[in-house]
């Protein structure tokens, strides 16, 4: 049997290693809120909530019955973007970190409602009552022969 040594600062450097432990805290439940311009086309829908120390958090959207896209902290839409007169999707934003994933209650109808337009029956109605009235005076008016 030989005897054979080699030297350890050739083949096994001195390893060293630094540990700093990382505390993430886990993400808050979010709310949503938003900001519309004046016509109330456009809207920016803002994800909030403390993530203070809940390192590397991640914004995510879920517009009405699509899919979860990583987007940012903000959403902007747009009236438009439903090919309707109204927009009455419901948006949900999660936010998520190796920890932890919350989501938002939804929102809907960020653009409010429509104003109501007056429906055709209420202008017969409005028609209709003018022309009594006018047939009324007219006949107290009228002296018979």
């Amino acid at each position: 049997i030989a005897d054979y040594a080699v030297p350890h600062k050739h083949f096994f450097p001195a390893l060293s290693f630094s540990f700093v432990p990382e505390f993430t805290e886990a993400v808050p439940k979010p709310t949503i809120t938003y900001t519309c311009n004046s016509n109330k086309t456009s809207c920016i829908l803002t994800s909030e909530g403390n993530a203070t120390g809940a390192e590397r958090v991640t914004y995510s959207w879920k517009v009405g019955e699509g899919a979860w896209e990583v987007i940012g902290k903000q959403l902007i839409v747009s009236k438009s973007d439903t090919g309707k007169s109204t927009n009455s999707y419901k948006y949900i934003c999660k936010l998520k970190n190796s920890v932890s994933g919350e989501v938002s209650e939804p929102v809907g109808e960020v653009f409010g409602p429509e104003p109501s337009e007056i429906g055709g029956g209420v202008v017969v109605g409005v028609v209709f009552t003018i022309v009594a009235l006018v047939a009324v005076i007219t006949g107290k008016n009228s002296t018979s022969i």
